[in-house]
């Protein structure tokens, strides 16, 4: 006996078990099917069959797999429509032949255990209530997985299906996973998944691949244009309201100064908290504003029907709709303060010497508003009673000399150019009584209140008002903690976090968020080695180190803590997207990017970055947001062309994006973007700029090494067609030697007004345009036209290079030297390889100061004409078709010829006497075809 079946209505175990069913001959049973039995409970009673291979416990009553342990020759287990929720039998490793498990359409919410079976090559686990499906669930030996129907929210859930040939995530018969929405999921699965060879059942070819990339990457493509382009409508929109809040409180800080001038503490108090409270109603404005500004986004991320291609667009998958824009956020802003016109008048006198002022040692309150002081007055140690000063609106850097006061109570330095950090320990030292200080309105670290606020009232307990604003107790415990050390509780305190508990195992952390907590310090935890993605926006961070433990980390966020240290960030090898926009990096370290293989986003806009050429290293970078920094580098900017995979590039609002035909420039630079900015690159724009910029010389192909410091620059091989006039003029003023070798060009004239070339070198080029009209190229000594197809010298009109000394026309197509008598201070001249077949009589007159005269590989037969060249030194007249030897006594009239050759004529290879004869006439020749001559 192999087989046996039983079916609902067959038999009725006793004990809710297998026991009634099998006995003592079912030793040799290789199959058992038991189907709808439904008070079959668990598979105790399978011991006698020992060499059962094949066992089915379908839509049972089964609660776990608790007897099937003993049928360690199990290569097949089927359990699917049972109430199955845990799997712990699987760890004892019984199971070591078991191929395939079908637990479909049971109660699962993890697949612990899985892992212990090493053959396993199918496991179907659809419509459980599995949420993710970790790379260690199972083995390598796994061919096919399917999860269809289970609550997996995104695809980098499953981990493991980075190394699985065959996944099925969607079926008929149980539905799709959570995140297949839309018509397009299976060609978002094909491109994150290159190595899938069958998806849902279907094979997957090599044309459904490639139109899976390019479906993905335009509906990619369009969701990155629209999200550029509302956060650019919201940078306006927030823009035009800080105009306006500007514009009411201009009012409001007239009343300050007035109340100040004439020493009304309390409506200088009210000025203040009036001040607080426009300003508190922008920031609530804003704050409503972003939020629509990410519930639009997440609107066109549905529209656009992409999955979570990173984590910060899977984000958006769970945010509602806007039913109103950002941009009517701020109108009800403006309607609930209106603006007033309003015009400043000035009523203290400005003073800029304090040092004729006499300041009574008695007085207790001083007001120095607007003054012009650059630094406190050393007078105001002399006063001892002082209890309140005004500095306000002034220029001081430092707060060095800082009376030691226990009586001051009200400090104001509002409006001032106080910048370090350091000045606020000053503060706490010298003025611990005070209650009311206003620091608003200075630069760097002390240009917002969330960066000073914690020291302040942290060290000073007697501080009742900062800035106009009470600290009350709830603001005073807010503040107290300006350091957090980040574990599970806070996580789960103080932002989101995704936390999976298990048996025995610590907690799992992938995400938490710690945004506008004034945080400066964070420390982290062994729990926050799994984090994955990490929001810790707008706090005063001033470094990154504590973030070297996430090891897995792939999304983090560090907007707005400024002047932040990116020290550890090349731990980060797994970082996909990385957001340090306003941090106040001035400098990007190649040595945090070297190791950043993944990056696939970066967002830098709003530091002081000069360059960003360092990104290169990032090879999979997609998306490059670097708008409003200092760019000046179009090297730096251009060399990011190297990044294949680069689609979006925003440089707005730098010096680079301000200059003629930017946009066109960087779209021929980088054919393979799709975005500019905040527009999208279509193909009659791409027409047009390669239309403008082949062939051009632009800047960027300038060699930065080679800069006027060293007086010369080389630009070969760029298939340059024209050079532009203002490009030469602005940076070849110093230049004295410039090669341009294998190019396409035919007019040079854009290098005539030179004033310090020289050397001009334009080997295999296209030149047929005249170098000496009008003054042009008067100071060149050396120029190489070799290559050029040059069939005439009388169109090049060199008559004006009057200081040429060494001229190069090989390979050309010459057939006369017409043109070389007005070179008068010529001295190298070769025309090797042309079509000379005769010299003329006229040819070489006034050719005096000629030293060097090369004319191998030509055609022509006599040497007479030669003998005009009374001072030349070297004759190179190899490869021609002189056959008399008779020629050679024109050269007798060549005293001071020393190096002559005519390898490659008759008269050197048939000639017997031709060595004898030519040292004959040539009495001064030391060299011949390259030997010396010996003398008798």
């Amino acid at each position: 006996m192999e087989t046996m079946e039983f079916f609902m209505g067959d038999a009725s175990p006793a004990s809710g078990t297998l026991t009634g069913l099998v006995d003592r001959a079912s030793a040799t049973l290789t199959t058992l099917r038991v189907v709808r039995c439904r008070a079959v409970k668990n598979m105790r009673g399978l011991e006698v069959c020992k060499r059962l291979r094949s066992l089915t416990v379908a839509e049972c009553a089964l609660t776990s797999l608790a007897g099937a342990s003993s049928c360690r020759a199990l290569e097949e287990l089927y359990v699917y429509g049972n109430h199955i929720d845990s799997l712990e039998e699987l760890q004892n490793g019984c199971f070591e032949r078991l191929r395939t498990l079908w637990l479909n359409d049971n109660r699962l919410r993890a697949l612990d255990g899985v892992e212990f079976l090493r053959s396993l090559q199918h496991l179907n686990v659809a419509q459980n209530l599995l949420e993710r499906v970790p790379d260690g669930t199972t083995t390598s030996a796994l061919e096919h997985l399917n999860i269809a129907g289970n609550p997996i929210r995104s695809l980098s859930d499953i981990a493991i299906a980075t190394r699985v040939p065959s996944l099925t995530i969607c079926d008929d018969l149980h539905g799709a996973c959570s995140f297949c929405r839309g018509d397009w999921y299976r060609s978002y699965v094909l491109c994150a998944l290159p190595h899938l060879c069958v998806l849902d059942g279907r094979d997957v070819s090599v044309l459904e691949r490639q139109q899976a990339e390019e479906e993905h990457s335009g509906r990619r493509t369009w969701f990155n244009l629209q999200c550029v382009r509302l956060r650019e409508a919201y940078r306006r929109a927030r823009d035009d309201a800080l105009e306006h809040l500007s514009s009411i409180t201009n009012p409001i800080e007239h009343e300050l100064f007035n109340a100040r001038a004439h020493g009304s503490r309390s409506e200088a108090d009210r000025a203040l908290v009036k001040l607080n409270e426009r300003e508190q109603g922008f920031f609530t404005h804003e704050d409503r504003a972003r939020e629509s500004l990410e519930r639009t986004i997440a609107q066109v991320f549905r529209d656009a029907e992409i999955l979570a291609e990173t984590v910060r667009e899977e984000r958006f998958r769970f945010t509602e709709a806007a039913d109103i824009t950002f941009s009517d956020v701020y109108e009800n802003f403006k309607e609930r303060w209106p603006s007033t016109v309003f015009r400043a008048e000035r009523l203290l006198q400005s003073f800029h010497d304090l040092s004729n002022v006499v300041i009574a040692s008695n007085v207790v309150e001083l007001n120095l508003h607007a003054t012009g002081l650059v630094e406190i007055p050393h007078k105001l140690n002399e006063c001892s009673r002082l209890e309140t000063l005004v500095l306000s609106n002034n220029s001081i850097k430092r707060l060095n000399n800082l009376p030691r006061s226990e009586t001051l109570r009200h400090l104001d330095f509002g409006n001032n150019k106080l910048w370090n950090s350091a000045d606020i320990n000053v503060l706490t030292a010298c003025v611990m009584n005070a209650s009311s200080i206003v620091l608003r309105g200075n630069c760097k670290w002390l240009a917002e209140t969330k960066f000073y606020a914690p020291i302040l009232v942290k060290s000073m307990p007697r501080l009742l008002v900062l800035d106009g604003v009470e600290i009350t107790t709830d603001v005073r415990a807010k503040h107290m903690k300006t350091e957090c050390t980040l574990d599970a509780s806070a996580v789960r305190r103080r932002g989101r976090s995704h936390v999976v508990a298990s048996k025995g195992r610590s907690m799992r952390i992938e995400e938490f968020s710690l945004e506008c907590e004034s945080l400066r310090r964070t420390k982290m935890c062994e729990k926050f080695e799994t984090v994955r993605v990490a929001h810790v926006a707008h706090n005063c961070l001033r470094s990154i180190k504590g973030f070297g433990v996430c090891r897995q980390l792939r999304h983090l966020c560090i907007e707005g803590n400024k002047l932040v240290r990116l020290d550890g960030l090349s731990l980060l090898r797994e970082l996909r997207y990385l957001n340090i926009k306003n941090c106040g990096v001035k400098k990007l370290n190649p040595a945090w990017f070297i190791s950043l293989s993944e990056l696939r986003c970066v967002n830098v806009e709003e530091n002081a970055l000069k360059t960003i050429s360092v990104l290169k290293q990032c090879s999979e970078l997609c998306e490059i947001y670097a708008a409003r920094n200092k760019l000046t580098d179009v090297h730096g900017v251009l060399s990011l062309a190297s990044l294949q995979h680069l689609r979006l590039l925003s440089l707005q609002g730098n010096a680079v994006s301000t200059s003629k035909g930017y946009p066109h420039h960087v779209i021929f630079k980088f054919p393979q973007i799709n975005i500019l900015d905040t527009d999208y690159i279509n193909s009659e724009l791409r027409s047009e700029a390669v239309k403008m910029y082949t062939g051009r010389l632009t800047e960027d192909m300038i060699p930065t090494g080679q800069s006027a410091c060293a007086h010369k620059v080389n630009l070969s091989g760029l298939n340059l067609l024209h050079l532009d006039g203002a490009i030469a003029k602005a940076h070849f003023q110093g230049m004295k030697q410039i090669k341009l070798d294998n190019n396409s060009l035919h007019d040079v004239s854009a290098l005539g007004n030179l004033p310090c070339l020289t050397k001009l070198e334009l080997r295999n080029n296209r030149i047929n345009t005249v170098f000496g009209r009008f003054g042009f190229f008067a100071k060149l000594e050396f120029l190489d036209l070799s290559g050029n197809y040059i069939s005439s010298l009388s169109v090049l009109s060199l008559g004006c290079c009057s200081n040429l000394r060494t001229l190069l026309l090989c390979d050309n197509f010459l057939t006369r030297l017409d043109g070389i008598t007005q070179l008068k201070s010529l001295r190298v001249l070769k025309a090797d390889k042309n079509k000379l077949n005769r010299i003329d009589s006229s040819t070489f007159v006034g050719c005096d100061a000629l030293r060097l005269l090369s004319l191998r590989k030509n055609a022509f037969r006599t040497l007479k004409h030669l003998s005009k060249l009374v001072s030349v030194r070297e004759l190179r007249l190899d490869g021609n078709r002189v056959d008399d030897i008779e020629e050679i006594s024109w050269l007798a009239w060549l005293p001071r010829l020393r190096i002559l050759s005519l390898g490659g004529n008759k008269i050197a290879s048939e000639c017997d006497r031709y060595v004898e004869f030519t040292i004959m006439c040539c009495r001064g020749l030391k060299r011949l075809d390259g030997e010396s001559v010996l003398k008798s």
